[in-house]
């Protein structure tokens, strides 16, 4: 009868062992990634290429991981190198007519002002480091000056004043005043 058969090739299947042939042939469908996996690649009926080998994506891994390194590790330096300022330039305290001036000539040279007055002093300007610098005035006075981003911040050691000037350009700007500039300005 049809079931003993059926039962006589179950106790058959379960005592013998399958060989690779015998338990591909049981898959459905016949051809695909389950019998592939049971016969390998190439005697599933389908034959896989490799594109590359494992060496050369080890590889190719290997340098994309270095560049990416290399690039984040130069994109760091430059986010944290520090940009000099260009201490030359006219800054400015206040509103435009009755601000207060200052001229850097980037030479050694400073000269305040305003447009009602004329000059307020001028001297010489000493770098001492780390955007630190000296402001000896002609009569004697005399200030301290630290750059800063948009512009410095000037310590007046006569009146125990610091005042922040904003960086207006690098040009000098030389306005009409009452009386004479000072002999470096050229004027």
């Amino acid at each position: 009868p049809p079931k003993e058969a059926a039962d006589r090739s179950v106790r058959r299947f379960f005592a013998e062992p399958l060989t690779k042939r015998a338990e591909a042939d049981m898959l459905e469908p016949e051809t695909g990634p389950a019998r592939d996996r049971v016969l390998g690649p190439v005697e599933g009926g389908r034959k896989m290429k490799r594109i590359f080998s494992q060496k050369t994506l080890l590889l190719v891994l290997a340098l994309g991981l270095t560049a990416s390194l290399t690039l984040n590790i130069a994109l760091f330096q430059k986010q944290r190198e520090e940009v000099p300022l260009d201490l030359r330039g006219t800054y400015q305290v206040g509103p435009m007519y009755g601000a207060i001036y200052l001229l850097l000539d980037g030479e050694g040279h400073f000269c305040r002002y305003t447009q009602a007055t004329g000059v307020l002093d001028e001297g010489t300007c000493r770098e001492q480091g780390d955007g630190y610098y000296t402001l000896q005035a002609s009569d004697g006075g005399g200030y301290s000056l630290l750059r800063v981003d948009g512009g410095i911040l000037l310590f007046d050691a006569g009146d125990n004043t610091l005042t922040q000037y904003e960086k207006r350009d690098n040009a000098l700007f030389f306005a009409s005043i009452p009386g004479p500039w000072p002999e470096w300005c050229g004027l």
